[in-house]
């Protein structure tokens, strides 16, 4: 004779007792009444949870509101009911969907998809959050209540977003075959440092080439906080009257993943300069083949001879 016995959940592990009770009629058919006791020991087994639960997205951005979605697999042979997830979240995280979130059913191998609306302060700086899920439902199989708790970490990643306040070209049209430079001024406008940020002048196919290094470091770039640099090139020698100069802007975010921004420059390039043609002699001006100027100096010997004659006839009378 087999008995099918039933162990809860909860005595996995433990020693349960078992009282078996008969009765039977002896020889003279007087009835006989026995009772024993077993002891038995339930073997602990390490137990499948029904429910996988999977978040999309993993990684959330500082200073915005997103949706976040939740994915439930009934994994289990068992149909699942009433099921209640309620989200909890930890200090930094603010939830403007709704916490408690309700499942009619799952069957074994269905899945579901719920979503809610999670907030990161744009004050955050942990790289880190964590929300913690807590699930309740009916299995129908076993007709018991279970509940059970998962605790899911996310990635925060900084929100940064380089705006161009200004730019300035020293001089304002350079020469073709000369230096100049160009100073330009950057805004972070979103809610992390930008870090580690250096710029590059793309010069590739252009008429330009640069002193000293190719690139310019900056260093980090804080929020509201307008941050000016200085780029020193050399133009040179072209006809084009205007160039567009991209110079791009590398840096890390809190996650140490790089980014890159590139801002086009326009530069107007001043005229060149024309080729003077040589001056040659001057033509000298002439009056009955005689060159002025000697014409002149004669007239001017004779003014004062006539003068001097006109002198000496007065004296003498």
């Amino acid at each position: 004779m087999s008995l099918s016995l039933f162990i809860p959940t909860g005595l996995s592990g433990k020693i349960v007792s078992l009282t078996v009770e008969g009765s039977y009629l002896g020889p003279t058919n007087v009835a006989y009444l026995f009772s024993e006791t077993l002891k038995l020991p339930v073997k602990p087994s390490s137990l499948r949870l029904p429910l996988r639960l999977t978040l999309d997205p993993r990684e959330l951005t500082i200073g915005k509101n997103s949706k976040v979605y939740i994915d439930l697999m009934n994994a289990g042979s068992h149909n699942l009911s009433d099921i209640r997830l309620t989200l909890t979240p930890d200090n930094i995280l603010k939830i403007f969907g709704p916490t408690i979130l309700y499942i009619d059913r799952l069957a074994s191998e269905e899945n579901v998809r719920v979503e809610t609306e999670v907030y990161v302060p744009a004050t955050t700086a942990a790289p880190t959050a964590s929300l913690t899920l807590t699930v309740t439902y009916f299995d129908e199989d076993l007709w018991t209540s279970r509940s059970e708790t998962y605790r899911l970490s996310i990635l925060l990643r900084g929100f940064i977003v380089l705006s161009l306040t200004d730019v300035a070209v020293i001089p304002s049209t350079p020469s073709p075959g000369g230096p100049f430079s160009i100073t330009i001024t950057v805004t972070n406008i979103g809610t992390s440092t930008a870090y580690a940020t250096y710029a590059m002048p793309v010069i590739e196919g252009l008429p330009l080439s640069t002193f000293g290094p190719k690139s310019v470091y900056i260093g980090n770039i804080e929020v509201n906080l307008p941050t000016t640099f200085t780029i020193n090139l050399q133009l040179g020698n072209t006809t084009e009257k205007n160039i567009t100069l991209p110079i791009t802007l590398s840096y890390m975010d809190n996650l140490r993943t790089a980014h890159n921004v590139t801002f086009n420059i326009p530069i107007e390039i001043a005229p060149r300069t024309g080729i003077q043609q040589p001056v040659g002699p001057q033509r000298r001006v002439e009056i009955l083949g005689l060159p002025i100027v000697r014409i002149v100096f004669i007239s001017v010997l004779i003014i004062i001879a006539a003068v001097a004659l006109f002198i000496i006839v007065m004296r003498r009378r």
